[in-house]
């Protein structure tokens, strides 16, 4: 074509579509699929993708949402022409994808009509806390059963050596006795009070 773009095939799109996402269908346990085309053009990949659900007997409009992106506005209004009669949830945007330059959104009606715009925001809010909680997918570890045999190993303590210090004997602290206090003789002071550095004695 003059502006360089070439549209797959039906037929290859419907062969990729089964050999990629075949068993993937079937093993499904999230409550819906998001898929992106990065380049969609008249949303041939996406319409086999959807096929193949049919097939699965999965209905899109409440298990899958779509991303539709192209740079060139025409394909883009063919993409959503065509979702919107499959009844296809789908964003499409008319912009380039390799600078993240958009231009135009659309949404299909059925984006409207099932309510995708909560459903992605909870799916969204609950990401956010599973984590903020330090959810993983790591596997739990197994718990002890007859067949297995779990041996509790104990690390090997490890070499130690002694070091021979000298060091200087120690002198013992020379004794300091508290000096005794002059006891008070009466009549020592004139004025009947004794000023003392830490208290004060009264004569009587």
């Amino acid at each position: 074509m003059n502006n360089g773009q070439f549209f797959t095939p039906h037929e290859i799109s419907l062969l990729m579509s089964k050999l990629v996402y075949g068993d993937v269908l079937e093993n499904m346990t999230q409550p819906f699929i998001t898929l992106s085309e990065p380049a969609c053009g008249a949303g041939g990949m996406v319409l086999a993708f959807v096929n193949e659900m049919l097939k699965k007997s999965m209905n899109p409009a409440e298990k899958l949402f779509v991303q539709c992106i192209d740079i060139d506005r025409l394909a883009g209004f063919m993409c959503y022409l065509q979702l919107s009669l499959w009844h296809i949830p789908a964003e499409v945007i008319i912009g380039n994808t390799l600078t993240l330059n958009f231009r135009e959104v659309y949404y299909t009606p059925a984006y409207h009509l099932m309510g995708w715009n909560n459903r992605l925001r909870t799916r969204s809010l609950t990401d956010a806390i599973s984590g903020l909680f330090g959810a993983t997918d790591e596997p739990e570890t197994p718990k002890p059963t007859d067949d297995i045999a779990y041996v509790n190993q104990e690390p090997e303590p490890s070499e130690s050596f002694a070091i021979d210090l000298e060091l200087p004997p120690i002198e013992p602290m020379a004794d300091h006795k508290k000096p005794k206090q002059k006891k008070k003789q009466k009549g020592d002071s004139n004025s009947g009070i004794q000023a003392d550095m830490f208290d004060f004695v009264i004569d009587r």
